[in-house]
């Protein structure tokens, strides 16, 4: 019976029926709830939340479904047929859908213009030939609004066809990396069918928040097509990677240019804002693709999402993925599930991510988690789903089904996946897994030693075209290819910039050294220190070094110096060579009858005397002096000739005159410097 070897699995098909009866519940809680369904049929079965609507497509003819509410009620339940689908409107909550055979769900508001999502096929995987899903169109934005499919394998034909008319709506021929897009018009509001010869992907595109499935239909892996347009501009295109050392390349799928190509550690994304976008995505080990509002310029932006795990299936117990602002609904898929919710963009004191939530659910059980925009690493025991959303008004998504990939060995190669914690690299597919025998240059790791054996025979069997990682050449002698040397090696030099790869260019590029002009004038001229790794400035222009003729200004309006104010007062004088102010020499003038003058110096006092002038009849001075007392004369040229008649020679300036009779100021002897009253 088809049913049996996926329902065995992680659980076994004992443990999966004696649960059938758990209740999906409120946070904490486990309640019952009639399973709707007999005991004797095999279940398919998935949890999620949900708001708005839900949608379900039948793929297989017969097919019994209940739907069951948190409170265990059943919403509705019916039988569908193959093409068949039904819609349901629901209040948000948390739903839990059955069914005896695989279908379809899609939940949300998928009949809204602010919506996007990847079809999944009855196996709950995103590639595959056969497809039901739902095309919305309308809003201010209907010109985005389309149904994509994306190749994985040279002609491929496609057709595209209204499930409740069967007429052909589109078909195309593809070969590897394209992709064909069916109208707007011709797709509006319509249940489409889409089917193929061989694996393809299908996107139903009207706004962003969806993973992208890769080529293997889970969605992690390593080759990756898809799409993204935004009418906002906060589309983020991101990869996640869930190893270390994984060399990852993003291009625009119709260019071929390189948009991105570096290596990611385990838990650690890029992401990149674009408007629109057809890309691929390449690694060499598993990582997960992703479109969302995830930048945070708007964080309230309404969608809905799945989170994506280690193994693809969304249904598992490693998660990495980014969130804005809104809710984080896990679910646990056992009993003694020990869940731990970390957002490691933030740290605690010890530099340790923090736990927003850690506790333990039960088969049904629910938690949710207020979120914020981040990255959030959600680690279980057991498998839990996670869906992250936001307003409950927006956004849709198909769940992934417990039974389509609960089974530890789906291809039954006899190789457990890693699901179980086993070796097979690609559990759908029944010719890979260890040991198998590799055919060669196919691109498929058949024998799952981590790549395609393909012998090389020359170097260029061995050129990836990337210019960055350098030139890989081969090793004849072994048939492997050996890694080329990056040529763009940093020269440990700080002033020249810092050297990186220009892919797009295919050259060697350098930054602009780090210590260009700053365009101010003030600060002086910029150089780079290089012994210190360092810009340094010149300093101040206008300073002369000088004291004493005052500090000098800058103006960096104009680019100018302005001359400084001398900084001592009129009475003091400039020590340029102390850099100080002293004070002056003070002098002070005192004045008596015979015109004494006296001048006073710091430690130093000089006496003048000045002899007065007189207006005798008898001198013959050569200084002409009008005295008023008529026999005291003071001649400055030390020399008298009084009319008295007397010869000696005066020598006035030393203080001594010899006056003769009627000089009547003193006599022989007398100091000129006498007090002569008034």
């Amino acid at each position: 019976m088809r049913l049996a070897y996926r329902l065995v699995g992680i659980l076994g098909m004992a443990a999966l029926l004696a649960l059938r009866g758990t209740a999906l519940s409120s946070p904490g809680e486990v309640s019952s709830l009639d399973p709707g369904i007999s005991a004797a049929t095999e279940v398919n079965f998935a949890y999620f939340y949900a708001f708005d609507k839900i949608f379900l497509f039948g793929y297989h003819d017969g097919t019994d479904f209940t739907i069951y509410d948190a409170g265990g009620t059943i919403v509705e339940n019916g039988s569908l047929d193959d093409g068949d689908h039904a819609a349901f409107s629901v209040a948000s909550g948390l739903y839990r859908v059955e069914a005896s055979d695989f279908v379809g769900a899609l939940v949300g508001a998928a009949d809204n213009d602010i919506v996007g999502y990847y079809a999944l096929n009855d196996l709950s995987l995103g590639a595959g030939t056969k497809f039901y899903s739902f095309q919305f169109r309308g809003g201010p934005f209907d010109n985005l609004d389309r149904q994509i499919v994306f190749a994985y394998h040279d002609a491929t034909t496609v057709e595209i066809y209204d499930m409740d008319t069967e007429v052909l709506l589109g078909s195309g021929a593809l070969d590897a990396g394209d992709h064909y897009e069916l109208p707007p018009s011709t797709g509006a509001n319509k249940f489409l069918k889409t089917v193929a010869d061989k694996d393809v992907s299908v996107l139903n595109f009207s706004d962003i928040g969806y993973a992208v499935p890769s080529a293997t239909g889970l969605f992690a892996g390593t080759l990756f097509h898809g799409y993204m347009g935004d009418r906002s501009g906060d589309g983020d295109l991101v990869v996640t990677s869930y190893t270390d050392g994984n060399t990852v390349t993003v291009k625009n799928s119709e260019t071929d240019v390189v948009l991105w190509a570096g290596t990611l550690n385990e838990g650690e994304f890029w992401n990149q804002v674009y408007q629109e976008l057809y890309f691929t995505v390449t690694s060499t080990a598993d990582v997960s693709v992703t479109v969302g509002p995830y930048s945070g310029t708007v964080p309230d932006y309404h969608y809905m999402d799945v989170a994506v795990d280690r193994s693809g299936t969304r249904l598992g117990t490693d998660f990495y993925f980014l969130s804005v602002n809104g809710t984080l609904d896990i679910i646990s898929y056992a009993d003694d599930n020990d869940v731990t919710v970390t957002d490691t963009q933030a740290t605690t004191d010890t530099g340790d991510d923090v736990v927003e939530w850690t506790g333990t659910l039960d088969q049904g059980g629910h938690q949710q988690v207020s979120a914020n925009p981040t990255q959030w690493h959600v680690a279980s025991t057991k498998p839990v789903s996670v869906m992250h959303s936001y307003g409950d008004i927006a956004g849709a998504e198909f769940v992934t089904f417990f039974g389509a990939v609960s089974s530890c060995d789906n291809d039954e190669d006899g190789v457990d996946g890693p699901q179980c914690a086993g070796d097979d690299c690609d559990d759908f597919d029944g010719d890979s897994y260890p040991g198998a025998s590799e055919i060669e240059c196919d691109d498929i790791d058949q024998d799952c030693d981590g790549e395609d054996d393909c012998p090389c025979h020359t170097n260029g069997d061995c050129a990836d075209g990337l210019f960055c990682n350098g030139a890989e050449t081969c090793n004849t002698g072994t048939g492997l290819c050996e890694t080329g040397t990056p040529p763009c090696p940093d020269d440990g030099q700080y002033c020249n910039g810092v050297e990186s790869c220009d892919e797009t260019g295919d050259q060697c590029v350098a930054t602009a050294v780090p210590c260009q002009d700053d365009g101010l004038y003030c600060n002086g001229a910029e150089s780079c220190n290089e012994a210190n790794d360092i810009c340094v400035h010149a300093g101040n222009p206008c300073d002369d070094g000088a004291f004493c003729n005052g500090q000098e200004t800058c103006e960096e309006s104009g680019d100018q110096c302005w001359a400084g104010t001398a900084p001592c007062a009129q009475d003091e004088v400039c020590d340029e060579t102390g850099d100080q102010c002293l004070s002056s020499t003070t002098t002070t003038i005192t004045t008596t009858t015979t015109t004494s003058t006296t001048v006073t110096a710091p430690s130093t006092t000089t006496t003048t005397t000045v002899p007065p002038t007189d207006d005798d009849t008898g001198d013959d001075d050569s200084v002409s002096d009008d005295d008023t007392v008529g026999g005291e004369d003071d001649d400055s040229a030390g020399l008298d000739d009084d009319s008295a008649g007397d010869a000696a020679d005066d020598d006035d300036s030393l203080g001594a005159d010899d006056d003769g009779p009627g000089g009547g100021g003193g006599g022989e002897g007398s100091s000129d410097t006498c007090a002569c009253g008034g």
